[in-house]
């Protein structure tokens, strides 16, 4: 895989993130659950349980919608991320973690959320773009790619 052109040639983005983080995401599909339920559980509960959540009533689907606008405004062509999408081109052969992590570090910059909150989410939705073809995902998601 050299550029998101052929994205869809290998969807095991979530198996490229450290085991604590793709192991409890991949129990959940084991079990049934679908990535965009698995993304919302993820960003409604982080921390030990003897933490508050990170968000609560609405503010989880809130979190995700704004994550999912901003991927794909990264993924289908959007201006702001025409500079990074050359740059992780470069840089694709670096591996799967270098590429989330980049977008990753990017889109929490816009949303004023770490990082390390966004990585998992951006692995799910890399992951579901590449089973369903860059093209697919942002013609059902209102974009052109």
């Amino acid at each position: 895989m050299t550029s998101f052109d052929d994205i869809d040639s290998n969807p095991s983005w979530i198996s490229s993130l450290k085991a604590y983080q793709a192991e409890p995401i991949l129990k959940m599909e084991s079990e049934g659950s679908d990535l965009e339920e698995i993304a919302l559980r993820l960003l409604s509960k982080t921390g030990s349980e003897n933490t508050a959540p990170f968000g609560t009533g609405d503010a989880p689907k809130n979190y995700y919608e704004a994550l999912k606008a901003e991927f794909k405004e990264f993924m289908c062509g959007g201006d702001r991320y025409e500079t990074l999408r050359k740059e992780i081109a470069k840089q694709w052969d670096k591996g799967k973690l270098h590429v989330m992590m980049t977008i990753s570090a990017a889109i929490a910059t816009y949303l004023g959320l770490g990082p390390a909150i966004v990585l998992p989410i951006v692995a799910i939705l890399l992951t579901v773009v590449a089973k369903m073809g860059r093209n697919a995902w942002c013609s059902a998601n209102g974009a052109a790619a």
